[in-house]
């Protein structure tokens, strides 16, 4: 299997003279969305989430397909998420999702974050999220109930302080939104991705790709 990791060194505010490839990082393993497709998104969903300023929108180059959020490692930690998306890739082909529906979560009650559902491809998706999450397990990470999946892309979250009637007309906006799209997601990679905290917003580097062979 070919193996396109890229080790990056980012900068930190604040941080002292010592070796920053040692501090820990915020890591989680992806599917990215190719940028056309991004730009498709967000065209598609910004008037109903423009209409509704109470919506932190993500950023359209920020679209992606979460598999699992590892938390913050070293990088010992990361060699063993490493070997386990390789592992998982190595064992799927390449798929295409669609996009689906709007919704929001919690699925019950006032919406806190808004997603926009997939469907064709996300059975496809799950024996990846399967495989991904016992080879995790035999890496000697503790999966816990992050091995429940529900592939989708969040598109914003509600600001805190949001309550009453602005949350009433947000959650009935998402209610009444119709089906987004279809676009067409082509997933040929597998990505262990860090984010990294800034005062504009998270920025996410790619650690590694496997390819879907």
């Amino acid at each position: 299997m070919t193996d396109t990791r890229s080790r990056h060194v980012s900068p930190t505010a604040g941080a002292g003279e010592g070796d920053l490839a040692e501090r820990p990082r915020r890591v989680f393993i992806c599917l990215e969305i190719p940028p056309d497709r991004q730009q498709q998104i967000e065209a598609l969903t910004s008037s109903l989430l423009l209409r509704t300023p109470a919506i932190r929108r993500v950023q359209a180059h920020l679209l992606h397909i979460t598999m699992f959020f590892c938390g913050n490692l070293d990088w010992a930690d990361i060699d063993r998420v490493d070997r386990a998306a390789a592992t998982a890739a190595g064992g799927a082909g390449p798929f295409v999702l669609t996009t689906d529906i709007l919704g929001a979560f919690p699925p019950h009650g006032p919406a806190r974050v808004v997603w926009l559902g997939l469907h064709d491809g996300v059975d496809e998706a799950g024996r990846l999220h399967r495989s991904l999450i016992g080879a995790l397990r035999a890496e000697g990470f503790e999966v816990g109930g992050r091995a429940d999946f529900s592939p989708h892309i969040t598109l914003g979250r509600v600001r805190q302080g949001v309550r009453g009637d602005d949350l009433f007309r947000i959650t009935a906006s998402i209610a009444r939104a119709r089906r987004i799209g279809p676009v067409r997601i082509p997933v040929n990679h597998l990505t262990v991705m860090e984010s990294l905290s800034g005062q504009s917003g998270p920025t996410y580097l790619p650690i590694s790709r496997y390819p879907l062979t």
